[in-house]
């Protein structure tokens, strides 16, 4: 690369740094689109008004420490207090563990930090790793950063490789950090614990260190619904849940040349944005964590998500969480001018959720609902007929059944649940008047 280039690229850098207009951060890996071009960020063409201010924006501390654990690998420690970061909130490993699976985010996962033998640090350790590609057998996590708390304060520790012959040496060194109870990543399934496994073993450090349970963000707010404006990537979140745009930030496709004009240069300057970068990944995945907690136990932070309660009752119904899933939905009903629980699909999960918490008569009145605008299946018309049966109205049973088969009863129907409603319909109308019903050809 001839030194024009370089000296114009630092001229770049140094223009992100002074950069104060809200700039929206589109490319981000973990929006996983691999056909767009890298480059830095460009600045919304999306109206204000219809996205926060940056009136909250992280502060990010200067480093608290600076080390070199070993040849060629830099240790660089933050201390981040609460107010650093936008949501970021004091807690305690035990804490944050124990929310987790309460909110229901660690299905079937009973975590206790007291149990194994486990090194420091004994709490949840969210990861984010800055790497020379998106992906292929090439690809080399020179920067991994992670974080925990640690006696009131977010701790992030990145382990940066200076020199690629320390690459096993960084490996080691990261290898303790990652033995914990849980690991929290943003799209860490598919990317970074991979790319991780695959150094690990290249390199001769030996076999990745399995923590105890996984906690991908990026599937969370996935099933949590997407919102008209924002997209699944780590920055598209912090601006939907934690209220602010990132400016002076670089863009995840820019930080491979970086790293690659470092390795040219040697000068650590260069790198600085890749630092800040990586920190406030880290620092936006937990604030992340506690803003998903309360979405899933439909707590004060929730106010403003209708449509993640919507999705957090969808979870809680799927794991047969009917009380967690009856509080989102109200939640999101209560908020004022949102729509979402006028849609079809808010509508059949909130009469299925309030039938199984036991309160059959108000979700027999949205199922009625439900049917008078066709969009009742076989399912739920079986369930109505039966509630009606059940509360002493054969006719009303008969008649939803009649109004089931006359809509549901065609030749690509039909099928063991037809068949079940045909002879239900049969045996009431035996029942009210002496005669059964007579099967039509569909003919």
């Amino acid at each position: 690369m001839d030194p024009k280039t370089i000296e114009r690229l630092r001229e770049i850098i140094a223009s992100i740094e002074k950069r104060s207009s809200t700039i929206r951060t589109r490319e981000d890996k973990e929006d996983t689109g691999l056909g767009q071009p890298a480059g830095l960020e460009q600045p919304s063409r999306e109206p204000p008004s219809r996205f926060p201010s940056s009136a909250a924006y992280p502060h990010c501390p200067p480093p608290a420490s600076v080390t070199m654990p070993a040849p060629g690998v830099k240790l660089v420690t933050y201390h981040l207090t609460p107010g650093d970061y936008p949501g970021l909130e004091d807690r305690s490993g035990d804490d944050v563990l124990s929310i987790l699976v309460d909110a229901g985010l660690l299905p079937g996962v009973a975590v206790s930090v007291r149990s194994g033998e486990l090194q420091a640090p004994r709490c949840p350790v969210f990861l984010d790793l800055e790497t020379t590609a998106l992906g292929g057998a090439g690809t080399l996590p020179f920067l991994a950063g992670l974080g925990y708390w640690a006696e009131g304060k977010f701790v992030v520790k990145q382990f940066l490789l200076e020199e690629r012959f320390a690459e096993a040496s960084m490996l080691e060194k990261l290898a303790p950090e990652l033995r914990s109870p849980l690991l929290v990543t943003f799209n860490g399934k598919c990317f970074d614990v991979p790319v991780l496994r695959d150094r690990f073993v290249l390199s001769g450090a030996g076999p990745l260190p399995v923590p105890g349970a996984h906690l991908d963000l990026y599937a969370v707010a996935r099933r949590l619904g997407r919102k008209p404006g924002y997209s699944w990537s780590l920055a598209q979140c912090e601006a939907r849940y934690l209220g602010f745009y990132r400016t002076g930030d670089i863009s995840s496709r820019a930080v491979p040349a970086l790293y690659f004009i470092y390795e040219r240069e040697r000068d650590g300057s260069i790198l600085t944005p890749v630092l800040r970068h990586n920190l406030m990944d880290v620092a936006a995945m937990a604030s992340l964590t506690s803003v998903f907690c309360e979405i899933m136990r439909a707590g004060p932070r929730s106010a403003g998500h209708p449509e993640a309660l919507f999705g957090a009752a969808r979870i809680h119904a799927a794991s047969k969480r009917y009380d967690r899933a009856k509080a989102c939905l109200e939640a999101a009903l209560a908020y004022p001018f949102s729509t979402i629980g006028s849609t079809l699909e808010f509508r059949h999960l909130l009469a299925d959720v309030l039938w199984n918490f036991g309160e059959k008569q108000r979700a027999a009145g949205i199922m009625e609902g439900l049917m008078r605008e066709g969009c009742l299946d076989k399912y739920r018309y079986a369930r109505l007929s039966s509630y009606y049966e059940s509360s002493g109205e054969p006719r009303k049973a008969l008649d939803v059944l009649e109004l089931a088969l006359d809509k549901l009863a065609q030749p690509v129907n039909e099928g063991k649940v037809i068949e079940s409603l045909r002879r239900k319909a049969s045996r009431l109308r035996k029942r009210l008047y002496g005669m059964p019903l007579r099967r039509v050809s569909p003919e």
